[in-house]
């Protein structure tokens, strides 16, 4: 599926429940399609303003966590104290691979 358009269908969804189920879906190429297809920065640059006001040592919930891409980016940083939160089980079981949350909550 064309990125443009699965980005259309993920948001189409009816409710949280379908919106879960379609993320799941796209869950294990999620990172691949945002850095080939859209050159995404957002979750690096969100870091970098975060580190600008919160100490190394804050505890960060990462709300909408997704794959993990900005606790993997926080990590880098130096951040440590990461708690991930998602709808998806099926991103926060992307975002446990990349072994930067000390915690993680499947929840809207």
């Amino acid at each position: 599926m064309e990125e443009q358009n699965r980005i259309q269908w993920v948001y189409s969804a009816q409710d949280n429940r379908e919106l879960a189920e379609r993320y799941d879906q796209w869950a294990k190429e999620y990172d691949s399609d945002l850095e080939t297809d859209f050159g995404w920065l957002g979750p690096s640059r969100a870091a970098e303003v975060l580190s600008e006001y919160a100490p190394k040592d804050a505890r960060v919930l990462d709300a909408g966590a997704g794959t993990g891409l900005a606790g993997q980016a926080l990590s880098i940083l130096g951040y440590s104290d990461l708690v991930a939160m998602d709808l998806s089980p099926g991103m926060l079981e992307e975002a446990g691979k990349k072994g930067v949350y000390r915690e993680f909550h499947q929840m809207v």
